[in-house]
């Protein structure tokens, strides 16, 4: 029996955790774009329940990180590999598994660039929209200034008429 017979239903049950990973990073995606609405709509709630969600997407990803490990680690092993990858896998036990790990394995990869693409967009829009509030709140204590300042003023400028004839 070849390596690749042996370690097949291995590798078929490591796709298949990362598949509930993709899951798991198409929820983020989701969520990215969301998070790209709120913050042109100022919605400061939304945006704060967004990133909690996407926090809680983060850890249940780590959690299922954790599980996988050890089965990697005697992948690796037991291919010889430096590191767990799927290219050494498909190139050391070329089977159906390894190709179904290959193929999970790259969607997750082109999901997690659309992802950082979308947390740039989202980091740029949002430093602006910050600078926008700060500008906004410059010019609101610039007028109370001018108001303070010339308001002031106007106790001292009401005019009075006196009647001298009486």
């Amino acid at each position: 029996m070849s390596r690749a017979n042996i370690l097949d239903p291995v590798l078929r049950s490591i796709a298949q955790a990362y598949q509930e990973q993709l899951v798991k990073y198409l929820a983020m995606e989701r969520l990215a774009q969301e998070q790209r609405k709120a913050i042109e709509d100022r919605d400061i709630e939304s945006l704060e329940n967004i990133i909690k969600e996407r926090q809680e997407l983060i850890e249940a990803i780590e959690a299922l990180n954790r599980k996988l490990r050890p089965l990697k680690e005697e992948i690796v092993e037991a291919l010889g590999l430096e590191s767990f990858t799927s290219k050494g896998i498909l190139q050391e036990a070329p089977g159906i598994g390894a190709q179904e790990l290959d193929q999970v394995l790259g969607r997750i990869g082109q999901i997690l660039m659309g992802i950082k693409e979308l947390d740039k967009n989202n980091e740029e829009l949002l430093r602006a929209e910050l600078n926008a509030v700060k500008s906004d709140l410059k010019e609101i204590q610039n007028k109370k200034q001018v108001n303070k300042a010339y308001g002031s003023l106007s106790k001292y400028q009401d005019s009075k008429f006196f009647d001298t004839n009486k």
